[in-house]
């Protein structure tokens, strides 16, 4: 109760910071239109500190002067810098179900000639999560795009792990063609798959972007390249006899109010909103467990899918949330510094997903198929929309139509 009224609280402040203007005398510099943020010595945030924000000017000779003009910047950029940061530490907030660093899985099954495939696992709750599986004995393949990354990731993630098998190979969720390379590749070096975390995603793109078969990226990476790798990994998943499908939503399919089934990809003038397209991705992943997991079930497989909210986590999944090329107002950065004392690290956030992926109290025969976590516990999905079984299914066929075929 006391976590829900701070959530509340905070997203009140957020809400009121967004829509006020900034005080003029924390806005104004000797160069026109210009915000230099405080140094780190002054005690500001080191993002703010390493940021210098170019508020909009209003004069004619910058196109501004049709706006209304409050002093060196106009009050309409004002308001979109300012009402996207604080929108988001407010709803970043108010999603948060935990806050703290939630309850750690204390299990160690061991994993000994298991194969687990972590899609983003060279950063964040990813590559938390290969470190543990690791450590348990799995045999682990990290998916990620950065060669680069990787790379590093793995040392770090053999360094926590000493003698465990680690590998990477490279996938662009973005990209229906290098999911099939990738699964390609998979089935040449292991004729079976125990686990697959579909972990990787990206979160409220300011400006609608496509993926490389046009869909639009969050849809296309958090979802519909998923939905495909499953697709194709299936052969080798059939082949456990106790595989894990586990499927990062969020609480965050709360900002899907609404599907717009005729327009997944948001392609109407007006229709992208990055929130909005970052809860359908979420929502559709909820959907996708659950109607995999009938799937399986009628098959009588041996597949648990599963699918949870990790919770509100400092990782590389926000950086497309603080743009420094956008207006913000400096209040934002002290308030989105104490955020960081009411959300998880990685390796806190990362413990549910480890917990779905190797728990065997919630494998083959247990009552977690299908089902959303929140935490250690199945909780019952925040949506109303999110519990129809008819929308799953119709979100089944389109992801097909747009993607491939996908038999279980």
């Amino acid at each position: 109760m006391l976590a829900m009224k701070v959530a509340l609280a905070a997203s009140f402040v957020g809400v009121v910071v967004g829509l006020c203007p900034a005080p003029k005398s924390l806005l104004r510099t000797p160069e026109r239109g210009a915000l230099l943020l405080p140094s780190r010595d002054n005690g500001m945030p080191a993002a703010a500190a390493r940021t210098s924000i170019r508020m909009a000017s209003s004069s004619p000779a910058d196109g501004g002067g049709d706006e209304q003009s409050t002093g060196p910047f106009t009050r309409k950029s004002l308001l979109e810098g300012v009402t996207k940061a604080a929108g988001v530490l407010g709803a970043g907030t108010f999603v948060q179900k935990g806050f703290v660093a939630g309850v750690p899985y204390h299990g160690s099954p061991d994993l000994s000639g298991k194969t687990a495939v972590i899609t983003g696992g060279n950063t964040g709750l990813g590559k938390e999560t290969a470190v543990r599986l690791a450590q348990l004995g799995a045999d682990v393949t990290i998916a990620c795009r950065n060669p680069d990354k990787a790379f590093a990731a793995l040392d770090d993630i053999k360094a926590q792990a000493p003698g465990a098998k680690v590998g990477a190979m490279p996938l662009d969720l973005a990209s229906l063609d290098s999911v099939g390379s990738f699964a390609k590749r998979y089935a040449s070096s292991s004729d079976r798959l125990d686990i697959l975390v579909n972990n990787a995603g990206v979160m409220a793109i300011p400006e609608r972007q496509a993926t490389k078969d046009g869909f639009e990226m969050q849809f296309g990476t958090n979802h519909l390249g998923h939905f495909r790798l499953t697709s194709l990994l299936m052969p080798a998943l059939l082949k456990s006899p106790d595989a894990r499908v586990v499927n990062v939503a969020s609480s965050a399919h709360l900002f899907a109010s609404s599907v717009e089934w005729d327009d997944l990809n948001a392609q109407a003038p007006g229709a992208y909103a990055p929130w909005k397209a970052y809860g359908l991705s979420k929502l559709s992943n909820i959907y996708f467990t659950k109607a995999l997991q009938r799937r399986v079930d009628s098959k009588g497989g041996s597949i648990t899918a599963t699918t949870l909210h990790p919770g509100a986590c400092r990782t590389e999944l926000g950086r497309y949330l603080f743009d420094p090329s956008q207006p913000a107002n400096p209040l934002v950065y002290p308030a989105l510094a104490a955020l960081t004392l009411v959300t998880k690290s990685s390796k806190e956030g990362a413990q549910t997903q480890i917990a779905c992926a190797a728990d065997p109290a919630l494998g083959k025969g247990s009552s977690a198929g299908g089902t959303y976590f929140v935490g250690p516990k199945i909780s019952e999905l925040p949506s109303e929309l999110a519990r129809d079984p008819e929308a799953a299914e119709r979100m089944w066929a389109a992801s097909e139509k747009l993607v491939g075929k996908f038999s279980v």
